[in-house]
């Protein structure tokens, strides 16, 4: 059976959520092998359908009928498990497309991840895929569980245990021994989950595309992922948008931070991961949230699991004042505003609280409330109350063996029952956090993890509606730009600053006056003209680096020192870089400013152009000041951007400095970002350095702009 295109992998996830048949294809009679794995963990864990073991040289496996190949089976196969040698596989596939088995597991390795050979093998995989219509998750993987259904099928040694634990936490990993790990971590934490997805090398099913399913569940809560790459940034784009339409937050941990992280990753799934900065800048402009390790990965959803939003005015209580204070401090370093009480609520707390505990933020219950059982609830309803409160988070720094715990739990589940607000306890013993839970309280065994999560909560419910906005609709298609100017590029596909400004130019930008001069009697006649100071720069496709070659004169005040100059950078040109193509001389007003940017654009191979927002000068090399935004960029992200850097408190004034045109800076942005997603497939880099920035209404102006193109084959 053939299909005219693979199906939507929404399709191949109902196949693989319900499936009536499963063929497991070189099935083991022993239930320890990987071969065997599947066969009995699904027959362990009561799922429900029909199992077709597929091995030619039993009579039965696991107690079940075998079968000598997949056509020899009398009914129709939904899901077929490939357990067989790597140089078999393909026949596998093939037989699977034509038995009309509409998504396929291949456990087997030895393709991507081992070389040239094995990455061929993988494209004929997709190939198949493409062309037959079966869908592949894998090959390299260690497969799929849906567990409320109790469909497990996967080799991944978590589920050799009896019992599966399961929740609302759907996990998608591109490795399969990252998500058994990651499973074993919940299963200690008290966690559960609902998906557990191994997608290994992706030659034909990509983990986006599994996220987008398993967000649109209504039992999925929260989203984890771990991820070495991503292939298809539109498809990861779209996966986001479903989560955001339907509350889900995201988390991700990527690894390749490093350049030895990256190459790990190529070889461990054959993956070619892009820059890790891009990577950064995509999840926090479409609102994927990144965790740093795999605790992370766990700690940062947890107060999700709960709520589905919270407000940043977070009131702290506690029976330790320094575990208060600390809390209060950990508050303002996460972005979190500590609560500022209303008179009524601080009266009421002078009321309930011993004389000598202070009536606010954060509230120390202090030793009395082991003595004092109704303390609690005269506290707790007073910062329920309070219009200014959004979370209350308790504190506990210890429990004695003689405090009611479960009373404790019971008074703060009454309060979190009936109210809008979030209320969060947390405890690092571990009987009283279990005391909460089981009262319904979201609670926590570090303070530090409590606050953290509840900030990610907040920060969440804060940029969804900009991230929903952000990964919504189609993104325009880039409108192309005149192939002539790569005819006037250089060897190395670089244009002169003349074509490059030439190029520029419609999208609005402030390029610095300039005009190109063939001699040094027309730079003389053009710097009268512009006024003086000015520059003149030697104008050519093969100095990019016009510096370097002796070919820039800075301060030149009269008509007699501009053609000085031009003869002197002639000279220069000609015995540092002999061979240079020379279009001319440029002169340029030399302009002032009191700040100085550097603003560029790249064309990343998966997620398209990105523009560059650093610090001018050495800084944003050596302190690597910058930030990346995704076009197209709007005027929030891009002035949010710009206030991010370590020179951002200068955009407002320090020490009696007038504040800096932080809006025409912006405004600079947005048309740069316009101009990389216009000229897509074109330019391969934009340089913009430096741009002056001047105090506040009296705008930027770029002083040199440099435009390499993409290569194209048999160009030069």
């Amino acid at each position: 059976m053939t299909a005219t295109g693979p199906l939507p992998a929404g399709e191949a996830l109902r196949a693989l959520l319900s499936p009536r048949a499963i063929a497991v294809l070189g099935a083991s009679d022993d239930p320890v092998k990987i071969g065997g794995r599947p066969l009995a963990f699904l027959l362990r864990h009561g799922y429900r359908g029909r199992l077709f073991p597929v091995n030619p040289a039993r009579a039965t496996v696991q107690g079940l009928p075998a079968f000598p190949s997949l056509d020899a089976i009398p009914e129709a196969v939904d899901l077929a498990i490939v357990v067989v040698p790597a140089e078999r596989v393909l026949e596998a596939l093939e037989a699977a497309a034509a038995k009309g088995v509409r998504v396929a597991i291949v456990f087997s390795s030895g393709f991507a991840e081992v070389g040239d050979a094995g990455r061929r093998e993988q494209a004929r995989m997709g190939d198949l895929a493409r062309r037959t219509g079966l869908r592949v998750i894998g090959p390299n993987c260690q497969g799929f569980a849906h567990l409320p259904s109790r469909l497990i099928a996967t080799f991944a040694s978590p589920f050799l245990d009896e019992t599966l634990h399961v929740g609302p936490i759907a996990m998608v990993s591109q490795s399969g021994a990252m998500a058994g790990m990651l499973y074993e971590m919940a299963r200690e934490a008290g966690l559960g989950f609902n998906y557990w997805v191994s997608t290994g090398n992706e030659a034909d099913v990509q983990a986006a595309e599994i996220l987008a399913e398993v967000v649109e569940d209504p039992d999925t809560r929260v989203a984890l992922c771990y991820v070495e790459d991503i292939k298809d940034a539109g498809r990861f784009r779209e996966a986001l948008n479903r989560a955001h339409r339907r509350g889900v937050p995201v988390f991700i941990l990527k690894s390749g931070r490093s350049a030895e992280g990256r190459r790990a990753a190529s070889s461990h799934t054959g993956a070619l991961a892009g820059e890790d900065q891009v990577y950064e800048a995509a999840f926090r402009e479409w609102g994927a949230i990144r965790a740093a390790d795999p605790a992370d990965l766990l700690h940062l959803p947890q107060a999700f699991l709960r709520y589905r939003e919270a407000g940043p005015r977070v009131a702290i209580l506690s029976n330790s004042g320094g575990l208060g204070v600390l809390s209060v401090d950990l508050c303002v370093d996460l972005g979190l505003t500590p609560a500022v009480f209303t008179d009524e609520t601080t009266a009421g707390l002078r009321a309930a609280l011993p004389g000598f505990a202070p009536a606010q933020n954060p509230v120390d219950l202090t030793a009395q409330v082991l003595s004092d059982p109704g303390l609690l609830m005269r506290v707790l309803p007073l910062l329920e109350a309070d219009p200014g409160v959004d979370v209350i988070v308790f504190q506990i720094a210890l429990f004695g063996a003689a405090t009611d715990v479960g009373r404790v739990a019971r008074e703060v589940a009454t309060v979190a029952g009936r109210t809008t607000k979030v209320v969060a306890a947390s405890c690092p013993q571990r009987r009283v956090v279990e005391a909460f839970r089981q009262a319904g309280v979201l609670a926590f065994d570090d303070p530090t993890v409590a606050l953290r999560s509840l900030a990610c909560l907040a920060r969440t419910t804060r940029l969804r509606p900009r991230w929903l906005a952000r990964t919504s609709g189609a993104v325009a298609p880039p409108s192309g730009a005149p192939e002539i100017f790569r005819a006037r590029a250089s060897a190395e596909d670089f244009l002169s600053e003349w074509e490059s400004r030439r190029l520029l130019e419609p999208f609005g930008l402030p390029l610095v006056q300039s005009a190109l001069c063939a001699d040094p009697d027309a730079a003389a006649h053009a710097a009268e003209r512009l006024g003086y100071p000015v520059v003149v720069k030697i104008c050519s496709a093969d100095l990019p680096h016009k510096s370097e070659a002796g070919g820039v004169a800075l301060g030149v005040t009269d008509a007699a020192a501009v053609a000085a100059a031009c003869r002197r950078i002639r000279r220069r040109v000609a015995e540092r870089a002999p061979g240079a193509a020379v279009e001319g001389f440029l002169v340029q007003r030399q302009a002032a400013g009191a700040l100085e940017l550097a603003l560029g654009v790249t064309a990343d191979p998966v997620f398209g152009p990105v523009v560059l927002v650093g610090a001018g000068g050495i800084l944003v090399e050596a302190l690597r000041d910058f930030r990346l935004l995704l076009p197209p960029v709007d005027g929030a992200a891009a002035e949010e951007a710009l206030r991010a850097l370590r020179i951002g408190p200068l955009w407002d004034g320090v020490r009696g400095g007038a504040p800096l045109d932080l809006a025409a800076a912006a405004d600079l942005v947005m048309r740069l970002g316009e101009a990389a997603r216009v000229l897509t497939g074109l330019v391969a880099e934009i340089d913009l350095n430096p741009v002056l920035v001047g105090p506040r209404g009296e705008g930027v102006v770029v002083l040199d702009a440099l435009v390499r193109l993409v290569h194209a084959e048999g160009a030069h």
